[in-house]
């Protein structure tokens, strides 16, 4: 009984810090995405009005108590963080969980899209021998360029079927453009090919599987 209870515990615990480490990752996620939106403003300032820029930074800064008189760039880049409209964390997740592709385009793609752990951008439904269908893409990062691969779920059915990566395009809207151009044979095509690989029990391309 004690080792059962100790189980329990053990698990709560690993789940606490998988669960801290997720929001961790999240939490510098949004930092970057902050001070990129930052970077990308001050680029746009007028060389000739950095110099103004700064000083009203700098009395900002002393102000709050975060001035670093060592690096200016730093209270720079935190002043134009508060000059921009940039949605709270609650927001800004919620949005990234509804438009991936977006996220993605704005330089989420190392964090929001792994091989292991592909996004999915777009679905779509569609008929295939009498049943309604949903076609789902999903895409990851391959050096320069990306890739995706699809996932089928027959209506009123939890099992889920996966192609290899079939499309490799130079950005992640290409994907999601080629994925937009198949009609319902091709796409029907693609389930095919996917029902053997699954009855068999096999991974796809060396990929975790998607859920």
């Amino acid at each position: 009984m004690q080792s059962l209870q100790d189980g329990h515990v053990d698990g709560a615990r690993s789940r606490e810090v998988s669960g801290r480490k997720a929001i961790d990752s999240l939490t510098r996620s949004y930092d970057a995405y902050r001070r990129r939106h930052a970077e990308r403003l001050v680029r746009m300032v007028p060389r000739e009005a950095v110099r103004d820029l700064y000083a009203e930074a700098r009395d900002w800064a002393k102000a709050a108590g975060l001035h670093d008189r060592s690096d200016p760039m730093a209270t720079l880049l935190s002043f134009a963080e508060q000059l921009l409209p940039l949605p709270t964390f609650e927001v800004w997740l919620s949005d990234r969980a509804h438009s991936p592709l977006c996220h993605i385009e704005d330089g989420e793609g190392d964090d929001l899209a792994t091989p292991s752990n592909p996004a999915k951008v777009d679905e779509r439904r569609f008929a295939h021998d009498g049943r309604s269908w949903l076609a789902s893409l999903y895409l990851y990062p391959d050096g320069a360029r990306w890739r995706g691969l699809l996932q089928f779920r027959g209506e009123g059915d939890d099992r889920l079927h996966h192609t290899a990566s079939i499309l490799l395009e130079e950005t992640a809207r290409q994907v999601r453009r080629s994925f937009r151009g198949f009609d319902g044979v091709a796409l029907g095509a693609f389930l095919r090919s996917a029902l053997p690989e699954i009855s068999r029990g096999a991974t796809v391309s060396g990929h975790t599987r998607i859920r």
